[in-house]
């Protein structure tokens, strides 16, 4: 599964967000909006993510999102994600660049996801 494009667009203290995922020929697309609060914006990334990767993989929607961060480590910046499979915590981790954090964000989730099925 890869991240194919990442839309975000901001508008009247509200963001939407879309995210385009391709996996073997095929493509799914995720939605996600809401108010604009602090670090909204990437977790409506990693909401539109999970959702374009349920529209590829059914066992996802198992999968609930955590946490959702963006931070330095050294010198570079990265996205963080936590998803929950039933009882497992699952990371994903994926550096921000010229991209930008939306990118890193959509990537972190995808991380993870492959995470989960490595460890089934």
């Amino acid at each position: 599964m890869i991240v194919h494009t990442v839309s975000v667009t901001v508008s009247a203290g509200r963001a939407s967000v879309s995210v385009e995922l391709r996996q073997q020929g095929e493509q799914a697309v995720g939605v996600a909006e809401g108010a604009l609060a602090t670090g909204s914006p990437e977790r409506l990334v990693a909401e539109a993510t999970l959702r374009a990767a349920g529209g590829l993989d059914s066992d996802v929607g198992r999968v609930a999102l955590d946490t959702v961060t963006v931070a330095a480590a050294g010198a570079a910046t990265v996205a963080t994600t936590v998803l929950v499979h039933g009882e497992r915590s699952l990371v994903g981790v994926a550096v921000v660049t010229a991209a930008g954090p939306a990118d890193a964000v959509a990537r972190a989730v995808v991380d993870a996801l492959a995470r989960r099925s490595a460890s089934s």
